[in-house]
Parts: structure tokens; sequence; C-alpha cells
């Protein structure tokens, strides 16, 4: 009797963790074609050009920067080339020794004719160093729209206007696709492996889900949602958890 309910415990148990594994099977299989599919649906498509009569809003992008990155130049140099008529950059370095800041200087005078800014030294307004680091340049925002941008991030001609096209008066927080360009190392293609495969499976489901799912890597958002809120980029450590 007690060997009959011993294995029937078991096999009850076995079955549990069969049904277990086919649920987490399924749930993996839907993540990877609902990915697939709304992949192709969303992405590599024309962005549509905004209306001749409509104004174009400005844009203010900060750049938080500490240190030269693999590909900093060319990746700063991405933004200063944009097809979009009105846009400003602020950099934000803590230190004005800081290996970055003769980049943008030689970008600032290659490109003269890009509103720029370089704003040296943070404030500190909560415990996320980078918040403190984009403080200055927050407060000094010429637009009411703002992508905050990592100097990692590399941008084609019309990808801010593909973001300012989907910022509809009912959408607060716009973000791009997590993608890693090529860097040498096994850590580099490991971060790209990542960010290609299941971190952006991740996002495309939570974007088809419609469920609040953002990275803060780039972010284009509104001043006037801070303002509400104190004036002040702390509200980060709840809108920008990952940065």
């Amino acid at each position: 009797m007690l060997d009959y309910v011993s294995l029937s415990s078991l096999m009850y148990a076995l079955s549990g963790f069969a049904v277990f594994f086919f649920v987490f099977w399924c749930g993996m299989w839907f993540i990877h074609i609902t990915a697939i599919f709304y992949g192709k649906y969303k992405l590599h498509r024309k962005v549509p050009l905004l209306p001749q009569e409509m104004p174009y809003p400005g844009v203010t992008i900060i750049k938080p920067l500490t240190g030269v990155d693999p590909n900093l130049y060319s990746n700063l140099e991405t933004f200063f080339t944009m097809s979009y008529p009105k846009y400003e950059i602020c950099f934000c370095v803590e230190d004005d020794m800081d290996p970055a800041v003769p980049l943008v200087e030689k970008l600032c005078k290659k490109y003269p004719n890009v509103d720029t800014s370089v704003f040296i030294g943070g404030q500190v307004v909560g415990v996320n160093p980078k918040i403190n680091n984009m403080q200055p340049g927050f407060k000094a925002a010429k637009h009411e729209l703002i992508l905050i941008s990592d100097s990692g991030i590399r941008m084609k001609e019309d990808t801010l206007l593909d973001m300012v096209n989907h910022m509809k008066p009912d959408i607060g927080l716009v973000h791009q696709m997590p993608f890693t360009w090529d860097r040498k190392g096994f850590a580099a293609a490991l971060e790209k492996t990542y960010f290609g495969t299941a971190q952006a499976r991740i996002y495309l489901v939570a974007n088809f889900l419609q469920l609040p799912c953002h990275t803060g890597m780039s972010t284009l958002t509104r001043k006037s949602i801070f303002e509400d809120m104190g004036g002040s980029l702390k509200v980060g450590r709840f809108l920008f958890p990952l940065v």
C-alpha cells in the first residue's frame, strides 16, 4: 500500500512537471513566433514624412558622456547628420578633463550649423550618477520633446523623424529597439547576440501586447511630464530604471 501511494504521488508530481514544462515550451514558442511576425510587420518600413503644412516640433537631445567608448566618434557623428529640421544636442560631461570632450569639440567645429551645447559638471538630484550628469542639459533644454540618448546609440538619417512620428498626443514615451554595432571582443559579441535575440523578442512582444516595457538607452519623452513632477530628472529612478 505504501509503495502504491508513493508511486502514485511520484506519478502525480511528474505529471505536474510535464504540464508546467509544456506550458513553458508553448509560451516560448508564442514569444518566438510573435516577435518574428511582429518584427517583420513593424521594422524596416519607410518612414513617412510629416505633412509640410504641419510644423516640426523641436527636439532637445541630451547625451550623457563619460570616457571614450568604442565607435564613440562615429556614434556621435550620426546625430549631426540627421534629416530633421529643428533639434539641439546637449552634451553632458562630469569633468572637463574627460577624453570625450575633445571629440565633441571636433564634431561641433565640423558641423557648425547644428545647435550644440556642452555642460561640464552635473547636479545631484538623486542616487543615479547618470541622471545627475544630465540635469544641467535638461534644465537648459529649449524644446518640449526630450531625447535621452546613451553614448553607444547610433542614428539613421530618419530615426528621429520616425520617433517623433510615433509621439502622438496620447503617448508620453517612445523608445528605440536596442541593437549593438559591431565591436571587437567577446563581451561585444555577447552583447550583440543578447540584444539581437532574447532582449529584442521581449521588447517586440511587449510592444505587440501594449505592455509597459522600455529601455532607457534611447528615450523620447516630453519635458512637461518632468515639470509637472517638480521640474527635475530625479524622477528618472521611476521612468528610467535601467539607466
